[in-house]
């Protein structure tokens, strides 16, 4: 069965669809902050096991791959705002202090564990930062550097594993300390909450989400054809969603 990229990217919608409703459903990963669309792909990643097992081949068209790349990692930088750094003062200084240190210990860590096993130090960097501090994203983003430039195989599973490990241990350890340390010290009291931005429309202010740009993305507005400027999605103040939107998804949430 192979998919096209308009499949694909449908695929990838239902995907994301699925994690946002399983963590809004299972108290304990919303409350580990596991990520939406990491928790849709494991149980993707389950299903096309068990068909590639059963005998159903599922081949999926990657020329999309890399342009979404790019606007993943264009969106991080985004949210990047060195007022927030000059707020922080010298503890926002000491943490980045902490996480560069961190990153080197990734690093060599990783690094030593590869010799240990009698393989090239470049499968210690993708079990060390690069998807321990990079994530999923950064991990599938080197995996082809890795394979193409110096000549390994296995990257890209390497880099799943190893990113869903760090994911998982450090929801498990580092959320409940984290918890702990701010019911211990009240740093919740301490901060104050950022207010949630609101756009106005025809029935009212809503506030800006990923569950509530994807109705705009479906693939029911994609299939026919449906072409829009809606920049709703955008972490942006003070901009207006069209009170336009497609009756077929007028209604639809995914939960």
């Amino acid at each position: 069965m192979q998919f096209s990229a308009m499949e694909t990217l449908m695929v990838a919608l239902l995907v994301l669809g699925a994690g946002q409703w399983i963590v809004h459903k299972v108290e304990l990963l919303s409350r580990l902050n596991m990520p939406e669309p990491v928790v849709g792909g494991l149980l993707a990643t389950i299903i096309v096991t068990v068909m590639q097992v059963s005998g159903i081949s599922l081949t999926f068209d990657e020329s999309i791959k890399t342009p979404a790349m790019l606007f993943f990692f264009g969106a991080v930088g985004l949210a990047a705002d060195f007022r927030l750094l000059r707020r922080g003062g010298w503890a926002m200084l000491l943490f980045a202090v902490l996480v560069i240190v961190l990153v080197a210990l990734q690093d060599l860590v990783g690094v030593m564990m590869a010799k240990l096993m009698g393989l090239e130090a470049w499968y210690g960097l993708i079990g060390g930062s690069v998807t321990m501090t990079g994530g999923h994203g950064t991990g599938a983003a080197w995996a082809g550097v890795f394979e193409r430039d110096f000549g390994l195989t296995g990257v890209s599973e390497l880099a799943a594993a190893s990113a869903t490990f760090g994911l998982i241990f450090g929801a498990l350890l580092g959320g409940p300390l984290a918890m702990f340390l701010s019911r211990r010290y009240r740093l919740a009291a301490m901060m104050s909450p950022m207010p949630p931005v609101a756009i106005s429309s025809a029935t009212g202010a809503s506030r800006i989400s990923i569950a509530a740009s994807l109705p705009d993305t479906t693939p029911v507005q994609v299939s026919n054809g449906s072409r829009r400027n809606d920049a709703s999605g955008l972490p942006c103040t003070g901009s207006t969603r069209p009170p336009t939107r497609s009756r077929h998804v007028r209604n639809w949430r995914f939960w």
